[in-house]
C-alpha cells in the first residue's frame, strides 16, 4: 500500500491507519484541528489516482442520497487503477425527513451501494457481517 484515504465518522484519523489522509463527508472544517483532514463537500485537493486503499468508516449511511453520487465520483477519481474501497457501516437507511432509521439486509445494502459505484467501474463487492447491525464491504476497482 502506498497511500490510504480514511473517510468516515468522527474528526480523528482511524486508529487502524495512523498517518492516513483523512476526509469527512459532512463536516465543519472549523471544528477540525489536525493537518491531514480534507472535506468531501468539495473536490479533494488531491491528484487523480492517489490512493491504493480507501477506508470508509461508519459514514455512508449518514450521507444524504443526493450527495452519494458526487462522493462516489470523487472517491473514484482519487482511487488508483488497482485500488480497493473498504466500507464499514451500519445496515440501516437514514431518513433525514423524519430522523428515523430502518434496518436493511446485506443484499439491499449492496444494491444501494452499487447504484453509485458500478457505473464508475467498480466490481461487485464482497460483504461480511461485521456484527449484529453492521457490514464490512470490500469493493475492488475494475482493473480491466
Amino acid at each position: 500500500m502506498k497511500r490510504i484515504l480514511d473517510v468516515g465518522c468522527g474528526n480523528e484519523p482511524d486508529r487502524f491507519f495512523p498517518g492516513a489522509i483523512t476526509a469527512e463527508a459532512n463536516a465543519d472544517i472549523d471544528e477540525i484541528d489536525y493537518a491531514n483532514f480534507v472535506s468531501l463537500e468539495e473536490p479533494l485537493p488531491i491528484p487523480d489516482g492517489s490512493f491504493d486503499l480507501i477506508w470508509y468508516s461508519f459514514g455512508w449511511h449518514l450521507t444524504d442520497d443526493n450527495d452519494k453520487a458526487s462522493i462516489a465520483a470523487e472517491l473514484s477519481r482519487v482511487a488508483a487503477k488497482r485500488s480497493t474501497i473498504i466500507f464499514r457501516d451500519y445496515l440501516v437507511i437514514q431518513n433525514w425527513n423524519t430522523g428515523s432509521e430502518r434496518r436493511i439486509s446485506l443484499a439491499t445494502w449492496k444494491k444501494r451501494l452499487m447504484k453509485y459505484f458500478k457505473p464508475l467501474g467498480w466490481n461487485t463487492p464482497e460483504l461480511y457481517r461485521g456484527g449484529r447491525h453492521d457490514v464490512l464491504c470490500i469493493l475492488p476497482r475494475n482493473w480491466g
